[in-house]
């Protein structure tokens, strides 16, 4: 049996042909193709311009850049999405600004936004998580604030939106700049790595061109600080061919997810993905809410299909890093709670690297609701108490099903401080009487 993938890049003889052609042009950048590419996407979403760059990264950096931000600015971004959205705002000098996102689309949450707006907000970054269009009153918000929206559109080539005065928008004009990817998982692709920014912005129609171009105009006068951010004409001309098959990809895309809503729809151990009103979903990626992520990679790989947990209750290391360099940057962040493997080896040095940093309060952990008895393995206890001389709080989140080992754990460690925070899904009432019992609350 065939391995079905995560994602197939679509190739073709056409594909194919447009770019041997290229190639044998030898007009292989900075030719027809890539001006012709930008013309035809600005068309299909509805822009006053695009122009084609190297990747989805470098078009959230363009974007940010060509809307003036930098030191001293603040820039709102969800706390969930592609680790891109938000270190492209260090990198002009601004301050990521980490808000919720709805419980429902998982996008950027109104409300969380407007409450953190500040005099130095500057932009917002909504992106289209999946392919699910943000919440079109993101948009009536930012214009009522006078505050930049950059659209993420990374994951969402071809999805719509109604807008709230009932105009239908495409992804790529539902924000001041749009920054699309095309990296070969996406909707659409161009053999290789490529981006695109868009804009509906009529001052910003040719500084998106220029600034790809060191920021440089057709006459080569310098407009601005840019860089070389081309597209290769190859890449063009293969999206090119992508483009013109986008919208029936799309739709096909939108016939399965619907097929997988109807048969996942009931099911005891997953959650189907909601799409929002109005909405059209790109369905860049079909995601499952489960509590048991594990075993579902697990069985779909025995039966001979890629899957991965695109989000788990976990952090790494790495995320710890970058959260803490956010903190040492934004006044209103006070402290950052980490969340390390108990069973690394590298535990008591990674402590002692962290402990060093005055913005670093606690641990976090989160219990995996698949393995009832994880708490009381040895190497998880061990792991704990090698944590007895940092005097720090230990924070756990459990399931219903590993309460009993939770208060075991607490019990057997007397003299640790632990924050038992408690998922209580089906039997609340019952759960909460259990702690109540052992004193714990």
């Amino acid at each position: 049996m065939q391995r079905i993938p995560t994602a197939r890049p679509s190739w073709d003889e056409e594909m194919r042909n447009a770019a041997m052609e290229t190639l044998d042009s030898r007009n292989w950048v900075k030719g027809d193709k890539g001006k012709r590419f930008g013309l035809a996407f600005a068309e299909h979403c509805g822009a006053l311009s695009a122009a084609p760059c190297q990747n989805g990264s470098s078009s959230l950096w363009a974007a940010l850049r060509l809307l003036g931000i930098g030191e001293g600015d603040e820039v709102i971004v969800p706390s969930f999405t592609f680790i891109a959205s938000a270190t492209a705002i260090p990198l002009v000098g601004a301050t990521p600004v980490f808000v919720d996102i709805e419980e429902d689309y998982w996008c950027l949450d109104v409300k969380a936004v407007e409450a953190a707006i500040t005099p130095r907000t500057k932009a917002v970054i909504g992106v289209h998580i999946f392919g699910q269009p943000y919440d079109p009153n993101l948009i009536e918000l930012c214009k009522l604030r006078n505050i930049a929206l950059i659209e993420d559109a990374a994951q969402a080539h071809g999805a719509t939106q109604v807008s709230v005065s009932g105009e239908m928008m495409v992804a790529g004009a539902m924000g001041d700049v749009g920054c699309f990817s095309f990296f070969p998982s996406k909707n659409m692709a161009v053999g290789g790595e490529g981006g695109m920014l868009t804009t509906i912005n009529p001052e910003l129609t040719e500084k998106v061109k220029a600034i790809t171009n060191h920021g440089r105009a057709p006459n080569l006068e310098s407009m601005e600080l840019g860089s070389n951010l081309r597209m290769s004409e190859v890449s063009a001309a293969i999206g090119l061919v992508q483009l013109s098959n986008l919208d029936k990809w799309v739709e096909r895309r939108r016939e399965i997810a619907s097929k997988y809503n109807k048969n996942f729809d009931n099911h005891p151990a997953v959650s189907i993905p909601k799409v929002r009103k109005g909405a059209n979903h790109a369905w860049h990626q079909y995601c499952l809410f489960t509590d048991k992520s594990q075993d579902l990679v697990k069985h779909l790989d025995e039966n001979g299909i890629d899957g991965c947990i695109a989000v788990q209750a976990d952090q790494s290391e790495n995320e710890t890093d970058f959260l803490l360099s956010c903190a040492q940057k934004n006044k209103f962040i006070k402290g950052v709670v980490g969340w390390l493997d108990l069973t690394s080896e590298n535990l008591e040095s990674r402590l002692d690297y962290y402990i060093k940093n005055p913005f670093f309060k606690g641990l976090r952990h989160i219990v995996q609701a698949e393995k009832d008895d994880y708490l009381l393995r040895d190497d998880v206890q061990n792991g704990i108490s090698k944590l007895a001389n940092y005097n720090l709080t230990y924070d756990i989140l459990v399931f219903p099903s590993q309460l009993t080992a939770a208060i075991a754990l607490v019990k057997k460690f007397p003299n640790q401080q632990f924050i038992l925070d408690h998922i209580a899904k089906p039997n609340i009432s019952k759960s909460m009487d259990e702690l109540w019992k052992s004193n714990i609350i």
